[in-house]
């Protein structure tokens, strides 16, 4: 029998965000901090399933347009995790205020956008998009807008059949030729 899918990809499927990412290095023991920037993500899905009784998967135009709200959220946002266990978080005034709780530090060789002596960041809170995850990885990232892209799906009833019958497959682009996949 033939599995039938079908594959999102638009110049709409785009979003600027900035992020960073931490990990403890295994060779010095020291904090690793990326100093926070700026991609241009490209979004790419792939929903696999079986036909409907008007033999598609589901309808393209409303999965392009659900993956295109999502997109159009995280646009200009500045991506966090709420679960890195080092990062400090503080939320008063209208901003958010971050800071890692370490002691010992190594940054990136490159200019920073803020002084690594005060290990302090702080921006509009309505600038913030807060991610479950421990880092803000492309990975993470990946898979937290399939698993909206998916709970949308469900919540407008676009499968036919029952959930777990469809996979989502969502690749985002960080850098040029640069993809992170999740599947599920």
């Amino acid at each position: 029998m033939p599995k039938y899918a079908i594959c999102l990809q638009h110049k709409s499927l785009t979003f600027r965000a900035s992020h960073f990412v931490s990990w403890l290095t295994s060779e010095s023991r020291r904090i690793h901090v990326e100093p926070m920037h700026e991609h241009t993500f490209r979004v790419r899905a792939t929903i696999e399933g079986p036909l409907n009784q008007h033999e598609f998967v589901v309808d393209f135009v409303a999965a392009l347009r659900h993956l295109e709200c999502i997109c159009k959220n995280l646009d200009q946002k500045i991506l966090l995790p709420f679960n890195n266990d080092d990062l400090r978080v503080k939320v008063a005034d209208g901003n958010v205020t971050l800071r890692f709780d370490r002691d010992i530090w190594d940054f990136e060789p490159f200019a920073l956008e803020f002084d690594p002596y005060e290990k302090i960041w702080s921006y509009p809170e309505q600038a913030v998009q807060w991610f479950p995850c421990a880092n803000a990885t492309a990975e993470s990232i990946a898979a937290c807008i399939a698993q909206h892209f998916r709970s949308e799906l469900l919540a407008c009833q676009s499968f036919a059949f029952q959930p777990d019958q469809y996979t989502i497959r969502l690749e985002l682009e960080e850098f040029p030729g640069c993809w992170a996949i999740v599947v599920i």
